[in-house]
């Protein structure tokens, strides 16, 4: 469970986010929508850790992130937590196994046992015929599906996806958000930022934000 208390996030004068307060529930697919410079992103990146509200609480399976210093939240994220950015963020002359591999290498995982959790990954995602080829070869869908599988890797208990499918064309995109549908589907909890409405309307709950508040937040049936 996700829990935000009153969350306010201000950079020098402007403030992005102002009274958020939200329950994301285990095992929910929830979409975060709005127009550009809403606060989409910046939600995103403190409810999953990646940054610090001014004011408010952010609690994730009942642990306070803001009693953690900074190495105890990139520890939390690195085991409870995965991420897709919309820039992808792949090391571009580092093969595909060895970017899919990064979080289980930084982790200390057995040798003996990345290869397979790499290959198992690489197959749900459709990448095992790519497993050897650099980054850079890749289609933009190719390396999408390749940071969803690092984000999978870890078989952690919540996704967050940052406009994934914003660099892709609709048939890229489509892939992408049924390999998340799919991840919700096996019991985990997705969070999703989107603009567009054939992928936020794919969650079953929409919060939509505007000028740093939630405006909406409904079930979608």
């Amino acid at each position: 469970m996700i829990e935000l208390e009153n969350i306010t996030k201000k950079f020098f004068t402007n403030v992005a986010l102002s009274g958020i307060d939200i329950v994301v529930p285990e095992r929910q697919f929830l979409s975060i929508t709005g127009e550009s410079g809403s606060g989409k992103s910046t939600l995103l990146s403190i409810m999953s850790g990646l940054d610090i509200p001014t004011t408010g609480k952010v609690i994730i399976n009942g642990k306070d992130l803001s009693d953690f210093t900074n190495k105890e939240r990139a520890k939390f994220r690195q085991h409870e937590i995965g991420f897709i950015f919309q820039q992808f963020f792949l090391e571009p002359n580092y093969t595909v196994f060895q970017n899919i591999a990064l979080p289980l290498l930084i982790s200390k995982e057995k040798k003996d046992k990345v290869g397979e959790k790499v290959e198992k990954i690489a197959r749900h995602v459709g990448l095992f015929n790519k497993l050897c080829c650099k980054a850079k070869t890749l289609s933009g869908g190719e390396m999408q599906r390749c940071c969803i599988a690092r984000a999978f890797i870890q078989n952690p208990n919540i996704v967050f996806a940052d406009e994934p499918c914003g660099n892709l064309d609709t048939k890229n995109g489509k892939i992408i958000m049924e390999l998340l549908k799919n991840f919700h589907q096996q019991g985990n909890t997705v969070i999703l930022v989107s603009h567009n409405p054939l992928e936020f309307q794919m969650a079953e709950r929409i919060v939509t934000l505007k000028d740093g508040q939630i405006i909406s937040d409904i079930f979608n049936k």
